[in-house]
This record gives C-alpha cells, structure tokens and sequence, in this order.
C-alpha cells in the first residue's frame, strides 16, 4: 500500500513540474508579450502571433537539437522568449515597427 502511495506521489509531483515548465516555456513569454505591447501601445494581436510562432519555432528547433549536446538546449529557450525582448527594446514612437492596435483591440 505504501508503494502504490509513494508512486502516485511521485507521478502527481512530475506531472506538476511538466506543467510548470510548460508555463514558464509557454505562457509566460505570451503574457509577457502582450503586456509589453499594450504598455507600448502596439498591436497586442501581432505580437501575441509572434510570440506564438516563435514557440512553434522553438519546440521544431528542439526536436531537432534532440540529439545534440544539452548545453544546445538554451538555443530553444532563448527563442521562446526573443519576442518579448525584442518588445522590450522598443520605444513607444516606433509605431511603424510595433503596429497600431486596430479598433477592435
């Protein structure tokens, strides 16, 4: 009995860290991207999609690196988290750069 405790323990703690991570690697660079461009008075929707593209290009590149040394790895979390860098270099007048949120934003 204490063995079938000890492994749904240990299944409900790694089910927990992959959830976790997911966030950290998924949801948080899109939150962070979309309040950076509603602070800046961008397009919210243009760089919500970037911030998603960039997370499919991240989650190809490391299935691709899959074999490759781990140090390799960060090349993918880097790439989740280039757009809301990029919105943080950005100054509000670069409209032309950002978008101008439409009316229905």
């Amino acid at each position: 009995m204490s063995g079938l405790l000890l492994s749904a323990s240990v299944v409900l703690v790694l089910v927990a860290g992959a959830c976790l991570l997911g966030a950290l690697l998924l949801v948080a660079p899109f939150v962070r991207a979309l309040d950076l461009a509603e602070r800046r008075q961008f397009s919210p929707s243009r760089w919500g999609a970037a911030s998603v593209g960039a997370a499919g290009l991240a989650a190809g590149a490391a299935y691709a690196l899959r074999d490759a040394p781990r140090v390799l790895l960060v090349l993918p979390l880097a790439l989740t988290w280039a757009v809301p860098a990029a919105l943080s270099v950005l100054n509000p007048s670069q409209q032309r750069i950002g978008g101008r949120p439409g009316r229905h934003e």
